[in-house]
């Protein structure tokens, strides 16, 4: 049994409570109610840039908080390790490049912050007051960054240990399709990419040409998986946002559709358009519009 023992955080360590301590002040100051997940320090473009994760994106004067589901870069926190250098895709054909200085999970109790992962030690604040500790991480994924020491070897998604209901899901026939369904932490995303890189194995193994297009509904979930097959070794599979992917498929189909969405459209109405029940009436919507 694997005992973690805690000693008093380092003068080191302190200093970068007292950073994290900084922003989080200056966030609370302007939005109180404001959550926050995480702590990700970049040097892009010759300067250094401090942020934060939260619910959604906000530029302040004194910080900038990123949606942790969404922008670019939180890509870069949950896919890259420390001294790790990056490079984000922009939506307008443009690439920006950075390193990783530091990236930290930050757990809250009570609105106050109670503790700092960073993935290899967990600083830890003692009950009530402002002592912290320092003990092992608590994060353990296995689709984490290596560390460099590990940097040689091949990525390979065989390096990760599945139990044996993950592996049977993975090994099934290609012929064989799979429904993977479970909570947030369940594998899902795990047994996905390892059935994908399997199943891209075979093919390249008998000389089969390989495709796949894989959907996802969010921008920032496209970006994670992106980085996470690059890690696997996988650059030649299509990963697309759901409403991207359909909205070409559309305007192949009807050329005449205009060539931008519109951004004008009420919540309510966008909402209304996407409802099952909708779908009984629109052949009648449709044979009754001259122009369908």
């Amino acid at each position: 049994m694997l005992v973690s023992v805690s000693v008093p955080a380092s003068p080191e360590q302190l200093r970068r409570l007292a950073e994290i301590e900084v922003l989080l002040a200056a966030l609370v100051a302007r939005r109180p109610r404001a959550r926050c997940y995480g702590r990700l320090r970049v040097r892009s473009g010759g300067r250094t840039r401090d942020l934060l994760l939260g619910d959604e994106s906000l530029t302040l004067p004194a910080l900038t908080v990123i949606d942790w589901q969404q922008a670019p870069l939180a890509a870069v926190f949950f896919a890259h390790g420390v001294d790790d250098d990056y490079e984000l895709e922009i939506d307008d054909g443009h690439s920006v490049e950075g390193t990783v200085l530091a990236r930290e999970l930050l757990v809250f109790e009570r609105s106050v912050l109670s503790a700092v992962d960073d993935g290899e030690v967990r600083l830890v604040r003692d009950a009530g007051t402002d002592t912290w500790q320092a003990t092992d991480s608590a994060l353990r994924s296995p689709l984490r960054p290596r560390d460099h020491r590990e940097r040689g070897k091949v990525s390979s998604p065989i390096e990760v240990e599945l139990d044996p209901t993950q592996r049977s899901a993975v090994e099934l026939p290609a012929d064989r399709s799979v429904l993977i369904l479970g909570e947030a932490g369940f594998g899902k995303t795990t047994v996905a990419l390892h059935r994908l890189a399997r199943l891209r194995a075979e093919a390249l193994a008998r000389a089969h040409a390989f495709s796949a297009l894989v959907l996802v509904p969010t921008p920032g979930l496209r970006r994670l998986l992106v980085a996470l097959l690059e890690r696997l070794g996988i650059r030649d599979v299509e990963v697309a946002t759901f409403s991207r992917w359909i909205a070409r498929q559309g305007r192949r189909v009807f050329p005449d559709l205009p060539a931008r969405d519109s951004r004008d459209a009420p919540l309510a109405v966008s909402r209304l358009k996407r409802h099952e029940a909708l779908r009984p009436v629109l052949p009648e919507i449709i044979r009754g519009t001259a122009a369908m």
